[in-house]
């Protein structure tokens, strides 16, 4: 009962993480996504960049690209009326600076009785 419900399972995670990971370890991965699908439990293969060029539909496609030498597999999804930038790699996460030691955004000088 404990792992019925997915709002179940987020609550109970590092119970269930290592029961999963204890499980699953030993299998390969074709058996595992066989057996998957013979219980009709939605998966796919975790693969590496190097598996997924090899993989056929991503070959069959032409979803492989290396924008500004930066390899990489593009959506599938095609658009009627626009294209995609391939052209450009995604740009960076910008760089966050460290907030104030003790600064929480209030204007009480972080005097508010609490954390949040």
């Amino acid at each position: 009962p404990r792992f019925a419900t997915n709002p179940a399972r987020v609550e109970h995670r590092t119970t269930l993480v290592p029961l999963l990971e204890g499980r699953l370890a030993g299998w390969p991965g074709a058996a595992l996504l066989a057996a998957m699908e013979t219980a009709g439990v939605p998966g796919g293969p975790i693969l590496s960049v190097a598996e997924a060029f090899e993989d056929p539909q991503i070959r069959h496609r032409g979803l492989q690209i290396a924008p500004e030498g930066v390899p990489g597999v593009r959506t599938p999804i095609l658009f009627s009326r626009s294209t995609l930038a391939l052209e450009r790699a995604a740009p960076g996460r910008p760089q966050r600076t460290a907030p104030d030691p003790g600064h929480n955004g209030n204007q009480d000088g972080g005097q508010d009785g609490g954390e949040r």
